[in-house]
């Protein structure tokens, strides 16, 4: 809704990033109460699927944030070079034509 009202392309990014990592805590916590079982110790398993939360969360969130400043900051220059070329085209419109 946010995206449809102000077309920042950073929410919908962040907001999929965000998905990702609470489905991983998400499965952190269902190995934690054994819900899903493994052949592993427990106390092997939990670790091992607390410390995979916890670095693929961070990787989803760097990601998604890089993502988000490269979209800006294609925009910025997409939106400056319109910029310019209206301005050079108000310059050459504002110079009289004399050759008639």
């Amino acid at each position: 809704m946010h995206y449809g009202i102000h077309g920042d392309i950073a929410i919908p990014i962040m907001g999929v990033a965000i998905f990702c990592a609470g489905s991983v805590d998400a499965f952190h916590t269902l190995a934690a109460t054994r819900i899903i079982s493994a052949q592993a110790a427990n106390t092997d398993f939990i670790s091992f699927t607390w410390a995979f939360s916890r670095i693929f969360n961070a990787c989803i969130m760097i990601t998604g944030t890089l993502i988000s400043f490269m979209l800006y900051a294609r925009k910025r220059q997409t939106d400056k070079s319109k910029e310019n070329s209206l301005e050079y085209g108000l310059l050459l419109s504002a110079i009289p034509d004399n050759h008639h």
